[in-house]
Formats: C-alpha cells, sequence, structure tokens
C-alpha cells in the first residue's frame, strides 16, 4: 500500500498539473520559483549562496557547511521542459543537493523558450562548464546533474563536448531525464493516467517550442547521439511516468556503448520523486551520495531514511 505521505503528494502533484495548464507558462514559471524558494530555505542554514552573472544567463554557488575545496563540484541543470525554471528555481534543489552531498553545487539559470529555444540552453550549459574549467577544476572533478529536461540537458551538454573534443565530465547523474522530445517511448502513452505530474500534449507543445522541427538532434534528443565514451551514469525513474522509458532506453544505449551505467526505477513512483520528501526520494539521495563518493572526494551522507510515511 502507497504510503500516506505518497497518497498527499500525488493529489498535490495532480492539483498542481491541473493549474499549471490552465495557467500556461507564467503560472508554471511562478510555480517553480516558489518551490525553489521553499528549498533553499529548507536547507538555509546548512548552505551558502554565492550569485555569478553570466552576460546571457544567471548561475549560483551553492556551498555546503565545512565543504571541502578540493573535491570537486557538481554543475546542476534544473527542469522545466526547457520553458520555466529560473535561478531561484535552480538553486532550491542545489541547495538540497549541497546539503545531502556535501559537495559544492554550480547551479544555472539557463535560458528559456520560447524566447531563447534551442540552442541557447545548450549553450549555457557550456559556458558554464568551460567556467568551471576556468576557475581551476579538471573535467575529473566535475559531475553533471540534473531532472527532467536537466537531466536531458547533461546529456546533450555531453554530446556537445565531445563533438567539440572537449573533456568530458568525471560522471553524470540523471534523475527522470528527458531524453526524447519526440516523445516515442511506450511509457509516453502506457502512463497517461498513473503519471500525476506529466501530461503528454503538454510536453509535446513545450519539446516544440524548444526546438520545432529538430527533434532528433542529439543536441535536443540525446538519446539518438552516439553515447560511446560517455562517463559513469546513475540514473533514476518513477515506474508511474511518462518520462520512464526516456531513462530506460538511455541506460540501454549507455550500456551498449560499453558505458558503465546504474539504472534505478522506483515502483508507485512519479516524474522526479527524487525533489519530493518521501521514502524512495531518501533512498535515491543515498545512493547519489554514495555514487559521489565513488567518483568525487565527498565528505557528507545524506541523512538516514525514516519511515514516517508508512
Amino acid at each position: 500500500m502507497a504510503g500516506i505521505a505518497n497518497i498527499w503528494f500525488r493529489m498535490n502533484l495532480r492539483l498542481s498539473a491541473f493549474l499549471t495548464r490552465k495557467g500556461g507558462i507564467p503560472f508554471a514559471r511562478a510555480a517553480q520559483d516558489k518551490l525553489g524558494r521553499l528549498g533553499a530555505r529548507a536547507v538555509g542554514k546548512r548552505v551558502e549562496l554565492v550569485p555569478c552573472a553570466f552576460p546571457q544567463f544567471e548561475a549560483a554557488w551553492a556551498l555546503p557547511q565545512g565543504y571541502d575545496p578540493a573535491g570537486g563540484a557538481i554543475l546542476y541543470l534544473h527542469g522545466g521542459g526547457y520553458t520555466a525554471g529560473s535561478i531561484e528555481y535552480a538553486v532550491g534543489f542545489g541547495s538540497v543537493l549541497a546539503a545531502a552531498t556535501g559537495c559544492r553545487v554550480f547551479s544555472v539559470g539557463y535560458r528559456l523558450a520560447p524566447e531563447h529555444p534551442f540552442p541557447a540552453a545548450v549553450e549555457d550549459a557550456y559556458t558554464a562548464y568551460l567556467h568551471l574549467l576556468d576557475s581551476g577544476l579538471t573535467p575529473g572533478e566535475i559531475v553533471l546533474s540534473g531532472e527532467s529536461a536537466g537531466g536531458g540537458l547533461c546529456f546533450a551538454l555531453t554530446h556537445k563536448l565531445k563533438q567539440l573534443g572537449q573533456p568530458l565530465p568525471r560522471a553524470i547523474v540523471g534523475i527522470s531525464p528527458w531524453t526524447d522530445l519526440t516523445l516515442s517511448g511506450p511509457s509516453c502513452r502506457a502512463n497517461r493516467r498513473s503519471d500525476p505530474v506529466l501530461r503528454y500534449d503538454q510536453l509535446s507543445a513545450y519539446a516544440r517550442m524548444y526546438a520545432a522541427d529538430d527533434l532528433k538532434n542529439p543536441l535536443v534528443s540525446p538519446l539518438f547521439g552516439d553515447v560511446s565514451g560517455f562517463p559513469p551514469t546513475l540514473l533514476f525513474a518513477g515506474e508511474d511516468e511518462l518520462l520512464l522509458d526516456d531513462a530506460v532506453a538511455m541506460a540501454h544505449a549507455l550500456e551498449r556503448a560499453g558505458v558503465p551505467c546504474e539504472l534505478h526505477t522506483a515502483k508507485g513512483m512519479w516524474h522526479v520523486y527524487v525533489l519530493y520528501g518521501v521514502r524512495e526520494a531518501r533512498e535515491a539521495l543515498h545512493r547519489i551520495v554514495e555514487f559521489l563518493k565513488e567518483n568525487l572526494a565527498v565528505r557528507a551522507a545524506a541523512p538516514a531514511a525514516e519511515d514516517e510515511d508508512e
């Protein structure tokens, strides 16, 4: 039986999704910014935010207490269908990620469609990555992480780096990554009723706003690119979400290319469930911490899982 917290989250997610459809992109942007402020506030005493302005976009460091400057960094790319999510939203989960892992996180508020369609998001992610290199970090000290569109953007950025002959990051952590903007995965239709967050028609509209008819470009839909040589990857997806097969197909592509990949699919979970305070999310954060310990020098560990939502 689903935990009480899970049921409560599902009800509220469905309501939020309904309001977003009615309010459109302006409502979605305002709602995501509010979520970001709540996330940053929840860990505010443990994380310092340091803004970093670029000509085209905003970014910020989330520095956890006692972090090791020699321990590398996470480059975090937020979700929002490429149409929502300012720096306020980005630093929300970026701060949570920093507090949970003890690793500094560089959150990027990349430009959004429809005002700034593809390739704006990829270009901003690339600029942020070069900034980390220019600041003294080596590629082996950088992990890319993102959820939903941001998760797909992590792979799109890696494709761009590979195309340009640039060094690739140490690892990738993708949470419900949107890797196929053509929406060809079977789960995009099979999970229409079970996903409380996403709607097929809405995702299709976002995809067109972002990339028009160029949806099979690997820098848009990284699933269609050559992933050989990609770094070790950790993936999460909920079994009830539309984008389940985006993660599954990407995991299979990486495995076929000989890339170490670990995929976790959570029964009864929805899109980007890792961002919510349920038991399954805490378990996922713990695995992210362990993955970072395997790939970066991190000191902290996520809080012990509790079963209060049972």
